[in-house]
């Protein structure tokens, strides 16, 4: 299945996308228990667990609440209103994908990170020398944007990369080796348009090993340098381990990576990581870059410059640069 965030105006929704339209878990689940039905509903029938207020509350509920959504998906098939009748009223509980603004998945994760890199040849662009385990690095979540949101450059930062990244998102609390082997370890898939600046390093006026490393993390944290989405899709229809082409587009330049490069596996940053670092759910892990980064050009166009990756099973994930 495939979950995303959506906005109406009572504030942004966990919802499901089936076929095109976006079915509202609350709302969906409110008129299922309401009626009509083919056949009365029972209390042998999977309640979510509580109402879910955004998809980090959603996902904490486990498998519970992923048989529910399959009857709600079910449930929204056999009733899905036309096109031109759907509207935002409290007696409608889906709507056409095109006619409402999706945002980041998970705008409030416990923890929002990614791998410094994930491919032999990022350590030969960074000059770095490779490692055999994973680096993680811990953002802050004001880096989230939405999927077609702008990104917005400060003007006196210069050299920015940009990579395409998968995202996984924890499914359930894992906190030692054997938690991250569980089956639902691993809730799902996203995409993520990572920006970077050296500028920091640069501006330093008598660098040293550490300080580099360090203000090469902070290049990573400014606002909005993160867009994810534009769906989450669950790990029984993404299958990370068949080899995966990732199509990055940054104005006229192009470059595919594959999954296959891929030096650490989800199943191997949880199990070497989480004897030190606890993930929950809706936790979000970027995959790191699987091929070299590409840099913006110096001069933007006036009206920002169109960025893009896409990967089949996790859709196209754009956005827009420009700057302040």
């Amino acid at each position: 299945m495939k979950f995303v965030s959506y906005s109406n105006r009572n504030g942004i929704r966990p919802a499901l996308l089936d076929e095109g339209w976006c079915v509202d878990l609350a709302l969906a689940e409110t008129a299922y228990r309401a009626g009509p039905y083919d056949a009365a509903p029972s209390d042998s029938v999977e309640k979510m667990r509580q109402t879910p207020t955004d998809l980090k509350s959603f996902i904490s509920g486990g498998e519970g609440n992923l048989r529910a959504a399959l009857r709600l998906r079910d449930f929204a098939r056999g009733r899905r209103p036309r096109a031109s009748e759907a509207s935002d009223n409290d007696d409608v509980f889906q709507f056409p994908v095109d006619r409402i603004k999706l945002h980041a998945p998970i705008a409030n994760p416990y923890m929002l990170a990614e791998l410094e890199t994930n491919c032999l040849e990022q350590f030969e662009q960074r000059g770095w020398e490779p490692r055999a385990y994973p680096a993680m690095m811990i953002l802050p979540d004001n880096v989230i944007n939405d999927p077609g949101a702008t990104v917005l450059l400060p003007q006196w930062v210069e050299q920015v990369r940009v990579s395409a990244q998968i995202a996984f998102v924890c499914g359930c609390p894992v906190n030692d080796s054997a938690s991250a082997k569980r089956q639902d370890a691993i809730f799902g898939y996203t995409l993520a348009l990572c920006f970077s600046t050296s500028a920091l390093v640069r501006r330093l006026g008598n660098p040293v090993a550490r300080d580099i490393s360090v203000n090469e993390d902070y290049g990573r944290w400014f606002d909005g340098f993160r867009p994810y989405g534009p769906f989450i899709v669950t790990g029984d229809e993404f299958d990370l381990s068949l080899p995966r082409s990732l199509w990055l587009t940054v104005g006229s330049q192009k470059q595919i990576s594959n999954t296959t490069a891929m030096l650490y596996s989800p199943a191997r940053v949880l199990s070497t990581l989480a004897e030190h670092i606890p993930f929950y759910p809706g936790d979000i892990v970027g995959l790191g870059a699987m091929g070299r980064d590409i840099e913006l050009p110096a001069e933007l166009p006036p009206d920002g410059l169109e960025v893009t990756v896409e990967v089949e099973g996790l859709d196209k994930l754009g956005t827009i640069v420009r700057r302040v």
